[in-house]
């Protein structure tokens, strides 16, 4: 049996090895950890260092098709989200930064999980109601569709293990903002976006507008995504966990 540890908040599993004190090694064969930053804490925690295996997340070759483009919006700079609407996902901290970019649209796609109420609450105190767009719940092809229409990608959360949005927007060529999650700062590098703080509004606002403002890098950055994306198609990865799983026999 192998254990894939990927969603599992390093805070429960502290409090689980308390608990346990370690007899959870005898519970499983491997590990999967998604990315580079989780084996300390794992072997903190008591896992077996050597039962432990790096195997990232990764996307479909679905995700590179070529979809019909959106016509519209076309006066305004697109900033997209992909993912639930709740609160530790943090996207209060995009809304408290639109008022400094008035020709910004920030489209969120996905399920409110709820916090969507709040957020729409203070981007009406905030005045920038009309700069914000809550798709909800969206198909496959539209998902694309709004990626390929977005100049950048954010996903500002206080946590995240991977990420599977940001390589899903890599691979339809956006710039990325991520806040510095052990996702983020395994996937968002210096040649492909920008990561910044959680809670620290200023830095987003900075990091914000070089992107907004300097094309050149931007540029860059999203054909650098393109190629980077490359690297976690499933039809690659999934056979590092195939063999994973036949050692396991």
């Amino acid at each position: 049996m192998a254990l894939d540890n990927y969603g599992l908040h390093e805070k429960i599993l502290r409090k689980a090895a308390i608990i346990l004190e370690y007899p959870f090694n005898k519970l499983y064969n491997a590990v999967i950890q998604v990315n580079p930053y989780q084996k300390s804490w794992m072997i903190e925690l008591g896992f077996k260092e050597d039962k432990i295996h790096f195997i990232p997340n990764g996307i479909p070759k679905e995700t590179l098709n070529k979809v019909q483009p959106i016509n519209k919006y076309k006066d305004k700079f697109i900033i997209t989200y992909l993912g639930r609407i709740q609160e530790y996902k943090g996207l209060d901290q995009v809304i408290q930064a639109l008022p400094f970019f008035p020709k910004v649209l920030f489209i969120v796609m996905g399920e409110d999980s709820g916090d969507k109420q709040r957020l729409q609450n203070l981007a009406k105190h905030l005045k920038v109601e009309s700069q914000v767009i809550f798709l909800g719940k969206v198909s496959e092809k539209e998902k694309l569709q709004y990626l390929d229409f977005s100049e950048i990608f954010i996903l500002p959360s206080k946590w995240e293990a991977f990420g599977i949005s940001i390589v899903e927007a890599m691979a339809r060529g956006n710039a990325i903002i991520s806040s510095e999650t052990e996702g983020g700062k395994f996937l968002v590098k210096k040649e492909n976006g920008f990561t910044y703080e959680f809670g620290n509004l200023q830095e987003l606002r900075k990091k914000l507008s070089i992107l907004i403002n300097n094309n050149k890098l931007r540029k860059q950055m999203q054909l650098a995504n393109k190629k980077k994306a490359q690297q976690f198609l499933w039809d690659k990865l999934a056979k590092q966990t195939e063999d994973l799983y036949k050692k396991l026999k």
